[in-house]
Formats: structure tokens, sequence, C-alpha cells
């Protein structure tokens, strides 16, 4: 029986990630107006198994489009698919939300009565995984369902023991998000990139913004640091330089390089050359993303849900009318192309001594990261684990911008979400950050200090999950 101290431990390793993939979408095809496959024929005296799902929904209804639909309709509509196949499994759906749900799974650890199957993200996840919660897929699988996942994607989803641990489903890469009317107010569209790839250099980016900003009148771009909320954002900078969090086996902190200074020093450029919104060292993500939302800002780090969330605000007339451009990050001196990292959500099973139980959560599990089901995810602006599926996942909607959004998911970087401590370490990260856009610490500075305490809090985590082992 584990203890409610190990839960409440559990819960400081992994407060909830707040730039997970969500909101709103454009989808107008899914599961629901598939045709459905034939159910299988079970045995006879195949025993009847209750599975328990935890989900936290992406979106309203089954689609995302129906009018009056409601968290959850989704996963119970997958659900009732998957009975129909499996007529003595009884799949029992509840809706999770980011406030309360973490503590709830946290609290069902320690009961010993954890769900069967959960839909969540990376962070949770490895985090279960590291605390030996979750089943290793591995030999559930097969490389006939992983092999056609996008790489970068299945190689996130292990603790660095050889194992993988959840079944991604939807994922996002980072991109640049352009306020193309304000570019066109400027008469400056010429400048932006013209490439399949829409690829610029770090001086070009830099000379574009401060041009449009200097006609406009328009701050050139978007930085935060008043939380570690969407710090993906912000360091997706110094990834596009080259660099990474952490080594391969996430036991050192990796950023203290030339490649981290680039990127380091290019945010300090824009910093002192005044080409981001005042009060960035004390903003918060969602503040940001609401000045490039009332066109008070050129440019955000971004990814392609905040680019639904603004069309559905002009859509719903919240917000007045303007055209939105995404570009890759500016590429660095050296690199023929800027790095990005994907926001993912998948499936993840917990251990069970019912081995029949724990089959058919398996089952269910890759019932809802299946082929059949890949297509859902448009529901969240997102795309699919299946790289093959993204060539033509938003074709129906004619949006270039979610097309060219595509192309990105080959150069994502892995962000670390295995490390352990990794919450900590990225709250400490943006507290450097925060200090560097204010200008108490150099570049040079808050790389040292982000890795002698980084590497500090990596041994502290790592013996806490060592001794809850045990």
């Amino acid at each position: 029986m584990r203890t409610k101290a190990i839960a409440l431990a559990t819960a400081a390793l992994m407060l909830i990630a707040g730039c997970g993939g969500g909101g709103g979408g454009n989808a107008t095809t899914g599961p629901a107006n598939e045709p459905k496959p034939a159910a299988k024929e079970e045995s006879k005296a195949e025993p009847k198994v209750d599975i328990t799902f935890w989900t936290y929904p992406k979106w309203s209804g089954i689609n995302g489009t129906e009018q009056g639909g409601q968290l959850g309709d989704y996963e119970r509509d997958a659900a009732k698919r998957f009975m129909a196949q499996h007529p003595n499994v009884n799949v029992k759906v509840e809706v999770l939300d980011f406030n309360n749900g973490p503590q709830k799974v946290n609290v069902a650890l320690a009961a010993n009565e954890a769900p069967d199957v959960l839909m969540d993200g990376p962070v949770r996840f490895l985090g279960y995984a590291q605390q030996g919660y979750l089943e290793p897929l591995d030999e559930h699988l097969g490389k006939d369902y992983t092999g056609a996942f996008i790489s970068t994607l299945w190689d996130q989803t292990t603790i660095g023991d050889g194992k993988h641990y959840y079944i991604p489903w939807g994922t996002s890469p980072n991109v640049m998000l352009i306020n193309k009317t304000l570019v066109d107010k400027a008469g400056l569209a010429d400048k932006l990139p013209k490439d399949e790839e829409r690829t610029w250099t770090t001086d070009q980016f830099i000379s574009f913004i401060k041009e449009v900003q200097q006609k406009t009148g328009v701050k050139g771009t978007g930085l935060f640091a008043g939380s570690e909320s969407g710090d993906a954002f912000m360091f997706n900078y110094i990834w596009a330089a080259g660099a990474t969090t952490y080594n391969d086996k996430f036991t050192k902190i990796a950023l203290n390089n030339p490649a981290g200074l680039s990127g380091l020093q290019f945010m300090k450029r824009l910093a002192d050359e005044k080409l981001i919104n005042d009060g960035a060292a004390a903003l918060k993500a969602t503040d940001a993303y609401n000045l490039f939302y009332d066109q008070k800002l050129v440019s955000m780090s971004a990814a392609p849900v905040h680019y639904s969330r603004g069309l559905a605000a002009i859509r719903d007339k919240k917000s007045a009318p303007y055209e939105m451009i995404m570009t890759s990050y500016p590429t660095f001196p050296g690199k023929q192309k800027s790095a990005t990292v994907l926001g993912t959500f998948g499936m993840a099973v917990f251990k069970n001594k019912d081995q029949n139980k724990l089959k058919y959560a398996v089952e269910f599990a890759k019932f809802l990261g299946s082929r059949e089901n890949a297509a859902a995810v448009k529901a969240s602006s997102s795309f699919s684990a299946y790289a093959d599926i993204n060539k033509t996942l938003f074709a129906s909607e004619k949006d270039s911008n979610m097309e060219f959004a595509a192309k990105l998911l080959p150069y994502a970087v892995n962000e670390g979400f295995a490390a352990p401590g990794y919450n900590e370490i990225r709250k400490n990260n943006m507290a450097h950050l925060q200090k560097l856009i204010l200008g108490s610490e150099t570049p040079e500075d808050a790389l040292q200090k982000m890795e002698t305490e980084g590497n500090q809090l990596l041994e502290k985590y790592t013996k806490i999950i060592q001794e809850q082992r045990k």
C-alpha cells in the first residue's frame, strides 16, 4: 500500500504544466464520421472486465465543432466504440481538470486505486514512471505499432532506462507567430521568409521586427519571465541556437556552452534594443499572448493552438480582424535550421496485478492511439504522432499555416521532461532569464548559475526518486 506521504512527494515533483496543448479547434471530420468497425467476436469464456479511464480533455464535443459539445464527449465516444469491439469490457470514463486532477491521481496512487488508463502529458507521465507506477509498453506494443511514430516523440516517452511509458497521440511544434496585418501596414511583407520552411537568420529577424516597430509603433516581439508556465516558448531561442537543457541521460545540465550563450545573447539583444514588450521580466505567458491578440506585438514565440485561439477570437468578434502567419524560429550563425520542441499528449497504463485487466487496459490505450483515431487531434490544433498522417491532416481546411507547421515536426529536440526535478529546474531557469531581462545578470552569469543550481536540483531529486522506489 503506498502512503499518502509518497503521494505528496510525488505532487512536489510534478507541478501542473501550463503549456500543454489545448483549446478550441477547427476540425471538420473525426471518428464519429468514420465507419464503425465490426465488433470482434469474444470467446464465451472471456470474463467481464471493468476499465477506468481518466482524462484531461483537450476539446469539447466529439470533433470539436458541434454545438453544445461537452468536455469528455470524444473520450466517451471512443470508449463506446472500443466496447463495441470488446463486448466483455466496460470502460468508465472520468473527466479531470488541470486544477484538481493531478492531486486526485496522486491520492488514488497512494490508495492503490489508480485508473487503468490515463490521458495526459509527458511531465506527469514521466514523473509517474520514475515512481514506478506505469507499465512499460515496449513488449505490449511492438515495432509494428511504434515504428511509424515521429521518432522524437517516441524517444520522449522514456526516462532513460530504455523502456517507453506512454503512447504519444497528439503533438504540436513551437513556431514564430507574426501579425501579417501590421507587416502589411509597414509595407514590409517582402521581407518575410519566402522559402518552403519560412526560415530567416537572427540578423534578418531583428532587422525586420525593428523596422516594423519603427513604422507602426508596435513592439517587435514578446518575452515573458513571470513564471515557469510557458517557459518552452522562451527557451526555444536557446534550443534553436543548438543547445539542449540536459545531456542524453538527463543527469547533467548541458546549457553552458557556446550554443546556449548565443541563445541568451539573442534574447538580451532583443531587450537591450527595446524590441520587446514593457515589463517582460514580470509578465506571465497568458498576458504576453493577450498582448499579441490585442495587436500590441508584431511577433511572438508560440504554438499552433495560439494561432487557433486568435482565429477563434476574430471569428467570435472578440477581437478586431487581423491576419497571422507562422514562420520558423530565427536561424543562428553556423546552423542550417533552427530547432523546435513538441508539446505532446497521449495515453499511459498503470501497473496492475490483474493480468486480464492489464491486458485490456493496454488494448484500450492502443486503440486510443491507433491510426483509426489519429485525425481526431485536429480538434486541439494538434498533429498526429504518425508522421505520414500529418502530410494531409489539415489539407481540407486549406490552411497554409497549419500545413507549414507540420513541416517543423522533424526538427524537434527533446525538452527534457524525464529529468528528475524537471519542474523545479525550469522554475530556476526562468528566474535567471528574469534577471537577464532586467540586466542584473549577464548571459554568461545566467548560464553558469543555471548549470550549477540545475545540477544541484538534479542530484537532489534523483535521490528523492531513489528513496521513493525502495
